[in-house]
């Protein structure tokens, strides 16, 4: 399995490049030189770019940034292979202990210390985002099986409205930071993820993905 990679968009495209793609490439090599037959890649919905309203597997890409663009070049290295069947999951962000670079991590950590959070289409469903035992667990049941070469797209199952999502963490985090809405030019968008439902495999809730990554912030936050 490949989880490695440089996120975000702290870095420049040589160092992308290096660790997203000449890396995925040297990984490929060392499993067939040393007979695997299955390999699952952990790649991202940032491959989408500019995403529509409702992305899955065979959403448009458009114009994606240099982190988008150097997974969606690793699946292709990934899946052009065909030595090894290979599992390509597009991933949105992973809620769990240690989660960054995820848009409800980035409000948690503003209302850990009572400050104010913005946010855009209050009244959107989003599915935008996965616990990381989920993930796990699907992982664990799709190597169990004999799987083809496949793109599958993650997500939780069930939406839940943005502002309703803000409410629940300033709930559970007791924080008393101010929502502000502000318009954006940037549409929302949600994660069509039944592709993956029909293998056998459902998502925690929204409220038990937020519930239990708050708990574990909290507990962390009380340690430090």
């Amino acid at each position: 399995m490949h989880t490695a990679a440089s996120v975000g968009y702290d870095y420049d495209f040589e160092t992308f490049k290096r660790n997203n793609i000449d890396a995925t490439s040297n990984i490929i090599e060392f499993a067939k030189a040393n007979g695997a037959t299955k390999i699952i890649y952990l790649s991202s919905t940032s491959v989408y770019g500019r995403a529509e309203r409702i992305i899955h597997e065979n959403t448009d890409i458009v114009n994606f940034n240099h982190y988008g663009l150097t997974k969606y070049v690793g699946e292709l290295i990934v899946s052009s292979q065909k030595q090894i069947e290979s599992l390509c999951l597009r991933l949105p962000g992973v809620m769990g202990k240690g989660s960054h670079g995820v848009l409800l991590h980035s409000f948690a950590a503003k209302m850990l210390i009572d400050a104010p959070i913005t946010i855009h289409s209050p009244e959107f469903q989003i599915t935008n985002f996965i616990h990381v035992n989920d993930l796990a667990e699907f992982i664990s049941l799709m190597l169990e099986r004999d799987f083809i070469s496949d793109t599958l797209v993650l997500s939780c199952h069930k939406g839940m409205k943005m502002i309703d999502i803000v409410d629940r963490m300033k709930l559970k985090l007791n924080s008393k930071s101010k929502i502000i809405i502000s318009e954006s030019q940037n549409k929302p968008f949600t994660i069509n993820s039944s592709k993956a439902k029909a293998v056998g495999w459902v998502s925690m809730s929204p409220i038990e993905i937020i519930d239990d990554y708050c708990a574990t912030l909290m507990t962390e936050n009380r340690r430090s």
